[in-house]
């Protein structure tokens, strides 16, 4: 069951690559969660995915990409399975033929970076690159929606950039409903928004929202990040917030969506913020490290990410991943039954 993570360009995506990973390195070795979610990365994400880890490790945000530079992310993730879990996917899967049952349910992330540019040639040319047939086809798909752009002032050139920013976001979320009402009509779309960047929102905002909220939880809290994240979306991005309304409008089956936030603390000067070329980070140090969440970055964001792409796994529809496909996915290619048998707990 694939998983596309979208946003424009400048949005955060590197920053929300990092942070994941880091939540992943550290929810993978936490002796209180022992072998409750494992996950792979092929070699080529793995390099791509290891130096923004590394530089943030020393207190550097990672380099905005360019053009396609990280347009193909694949992190294989594997959620234990619960024992009701198991039977059912023995029983889809052939266990009683195969003597054994998996022990893991299997998912690919796969991060795009697609920009309103990639989609208005789409939908000029109507030829559809493989990287956005990709992303058009997972069902569940993650919005990276960028804080930073959001402004209270009503002329000039911030004003101006939320503007376009609202546009180009909006021309996404379009192509994507476009795509699925024609190709996939009958299958449901799982919207999960993630807003990026929220440490740098202008301080009118923070307060008129009561942001101290999100930043002081000590947990997740569904409801209440819903209430918010709908509300900062429905203010300043409103062409992007009415589309994700009028996608089931064009017969495309939506669920209601999921929020989550996501900051990385950076140092101040004189208890303010940087600008954007001086921005230092606080550094996360390693996994045996005793992350303060509020003061470094929110790892109960994605930690509860990752808990609710598990979710969605074990109630889609009873599909349960097969091993050998997932691999062909990452690889391209089979192995054999050996290396099959190593790597059998990813389904």
């Amino acid at each position: 069951m694939p998983v596309s993570v979208i946003g424009t360009r400048g949005c955060g995506k590197s920053t929300f690559v990092g942070l994941l990973y880091q939540t992943m390195e550290r929810y993978t070795n936490d002796p209180e969660e022992k072998d409750k979610f494992i996950y792979y990365i092929a070699p080529d994400s793995l390099e791509k995915v290891l130096e923004i880890r590394n530089a943030m490790l020393s207190g550097k945000f990672p380099p905005i990409t360019i053009r396609r530079q990280l347009h193909y992310v694949n992190i294989l993730m594997g959620f234990k399975a619960s024992l009701f879990e198991r039977i059912v996917s023995a029983v889809k899967t052939g266990w009683f033929r195969n003597n054994y049952a998996k022990d893991y349910l299997g998912m690919i992330l796969r991060i795009y970076d697609v920009s309103g540019e990639d989609i208005e040639e789409w939908r000029r040319t109507k030829r559809l690159h493989p990287e956005l047939r990709e992303l058009f086809d997972a069902n569940i798909v993650v919005i990276l929606v960028d804080c930073e752009k959001f402004t209270e002032a009503t002329e000039g050139e911030k004003y101006t950039k939320m503007l376009e920013y609202d546009k180009e976001l909006a021309i996404i979320l379009s192509a994507y409903a476009e795509y699925r009402a024609k190709n996939k009509p009958r299958e449901p779309i799982y919207p999960i928004f993630v807003l990026t960047k929220l440490d740098a929102l202008e301080k009118t905002i923070w307060d008129r929202f009561k942001l101290d909220i999100i930043k002081n939880m000590d947990k997740y809290d569904e409801d209440i990040c819903y209430e918010i994240g709908n509300k900062l979306m429905s203010s300043y991005i409103s062409a992007a917030n009415a589309l994700k309304k009028g996608t089931q409008q064009v017969g495309v089956p939506l669920h209601k969506a999921k929020y989550f936030f996501s900051w990385a603390e950076v140092k101040k000067i004189d208890g303010s913020m940087p600008a954007a070329q001086d921005r230092k980070l606080v550094v996360i140090r390693d996994s045996n490290h005793p992350l303060n969440v509020h003061n470094v970055y929110p790892e109960h964001m994605y930690r509860a990410f990752i808990d609710y792409l598990k979710e969605l796994l074990a109630k889609s529809q009873g599909k349960y991943a097969d091993s050998s496909q997932l691999i062909q996915e990452i690889f391209g290619r089979s192995i054999d039954d050996r290396i099959r048998q190593q790597l059998h707990t990813y389904a």
